[in-house]
């Protein structure tokens, strides 16, 4: 399929668009739209009434960024040029009324055109499911934060942070604090560790970060919860 070429001479735009192509080959989605979010905003300030010029600027960007990462088909332009028609008419009708009509207009455009080449949304809900996993294995490690997952899944920092709290409804530290304080738990109540012991076997380099989490996430000091679970057994004996 014949590329087509990206309709701006501004080198702000022609930057956004690279990182707007890496992103689809790289099947980042989320990013993707904010990329094309941006570039639609600076050319629709360049050309504020000119509806066609606002189609054909995305239908070149969405085709050659799809077709270069090999997820467009030649039987998919005509339905992909009717998504983009029918958006830019309801940007002019619906979307206008929002605080950020470009914002939702691109999303629309971008959910739509990925269902079309066959990216589902739970493509990233599996991967965030390995993401998920993986913590929960490895939660341990006090190597374990964001940035060292976006390597080891090779997603950008951005991204993962993003659609991890989308699919999960929690931020990524959220849950490894989580999961951290529930295996802590275990440890106070099954064990005769020190506190200082359970906060390096479940990933914290010092008992103080360890007990400022703990109080965070249950309300008590790991002390006080330990006391608590000693004086129930004893009450029931």
């Amino acid at each position: 399929m014949e590329n087509h070429k990206i309709p701006t001479t501004d080198p702000a735009v022609n930057h956004i668009g690279r990182q707007f192509y890496f992103a689809i080959q790289n099947k980042q989605l989320t990013d993707a739209a904010d990329y094309l979010t941006e570039m639609v905003r600076r050319h629709v300030d360049m050309y504020p009434d000119n509806d066609l010029a606002l189609q054909v600027f995305m239908s070149a960007h969405l085709v050659s960024a799809f077709d270069l990462a090999g997820d467009l088909k030649i039987d998919q332009l005509e339905p992909l040029e009717r998504i983009l028609q029918s958006e830019v008419q309801r940007y002019r009708t619906e979307y206008v009324q929002h605080s950020d009509p470009v914002d939702i207009m691109v999303h629309h455009i971008m959910q739509k055109v990925s269902a079309l080449c066959g990216l589902e949304a739970s493509q990233a809900s599996g991967r965030m499911e390995q993401v998920r996993g993986y913590i929960d294995i490895f939660y341990a490690s006090p190597d374990l934060n964001v940035s060292d997952l976006s390597i080891r899944f090779d997603l950008s920092l951005s991204h993962l942070s993003r659609t991890f709290k989308q699919v999960t409804g929690q931020g990524i530290n959220d849950y490894i604090h989580e999961v951290r304080i529930r295996n802590a738990r275990k440890l106070l109540a099954e064990t005769d560790m020190s506190i200082s012991e359970v906060a390096t076997n479940v990933g914290y380099t010092s008992s103080n970060a360890f007990i400022r989490a703990y109080r965070n996430m249950e309300g008590v000091p790991p002390g006080a919860y330990r006391t608590h679970i000693r004086q129930l057994r004893n009450n029931q004996d």
